[in-house]
């Protein structure tokens, strides 16, 4: 009798934590990207950033615009300006992991071009925000990085 009683224990617990993870699972937005860069971007001053079209996300991110369901991209035009914000909206069931490793690997390849002669451009660049939630992908460097995140955490 001892032994089913613990098996039957042994059971709930497992019943429990597997209830738990799933419930854990994060949702999908149904918020557009339009809905959600222009929550961003209402929060931080934007002025000299310029939305990149298609072209420039490739050459800049090495990411195509047919891969997700949207890419909102806005850079400076001032080349010696890092400041950027970039918002993508995955298609259902995507995982981030390829965005998120090219996002990585542009962000090494700035901190080194920039580390050593643009320290206040460097700072920005190690005190960059990269988030994954709700279907979305949320990357800025920014002097203003909390309020975006804040804005992009608050929309979805």
């Amino acid at each position: 009798m001892r032994k089913y009683r613990i098996m039957e224990i042994i059971c709930i617990v497992i019943l429990v934590v597997f209830i738990g993870v799933l419930s854990k699972e994060e949702t999908v937005s149904d918020k557009t990207l339009k809905e959600v860069s222009a929550a961003v971007t209402a929060t931080i001053d934007t002025k000299g950033r310029k939305k990149q079209k298609e072209m420039q996300i490739k050459k800049e991110l090495s990411l195509t615009a047919e891969s997700f369901d949207g890419i909102y991209y806005i850079k400076s035009e001032d080349i010696m300006d890092v400041r950027e914000i970039l918002i993508i909206k995955l298609k259902e069931n995507q995982t981030s992991d390829e965005a998120i490793e090219k996002i990585e690997k542009r962000l090494k390849n700035k901190q080194t071009l920039f580390e050593g002669y643009a320290p206040e451009q460097s700072a920005m660049l190690k005190d960059y925000c990269l988030k994954q939630k709700a279907g979305f992908i949320f990357y800025a460097v920014h002097n203003d990085n909390e309020t975006a995140l804040s804005a992009f955490n608050k929309i979805l």
